[in-house]
């Protein structure tokens, strides 16, 4: 049980969710299953983690261009950061 927990939780911090690991687990214990079949789902899930880095790199660059837009100092109601997210869609 300790070993099964570990490797939830080691497999957790690279990214797979529990349902991932869980496969992950299936996968081990089963004697058809082949490399490739994990290396398959490390590949989808390095994909997945590029496809959020590059997210939160946008995420940035758009949040650091809004701070050159404010001073900091004044209302609040009338900050720029505020009237970009204000926006309707």
């Amino acid at each position: 049980v300790v070993a099964r927990v570990r490797f939830l939780r080691c497999a957790q911090w690279l990214g797979f969710t529990l349902r991932d690991a869980e496969e992950l687990l299936a996968l081990r214990d089963d004697p058809e299953a082949d490399r490739a079949d994990v290396r398959e789902k490390a590949t989808a899930k390095l994909a997945d983690i590029d496809e959020r880095l590059a997210e939160l790199r946008a995420m940035r660059v758009e949040l650091a261009r809004l701070l050159t837009t404010c001073r900091g100092n004044g209302p609040a109601a009338d900050c720029p950061i505020i009237a970009a997210l204000d926006v309707e869609t």
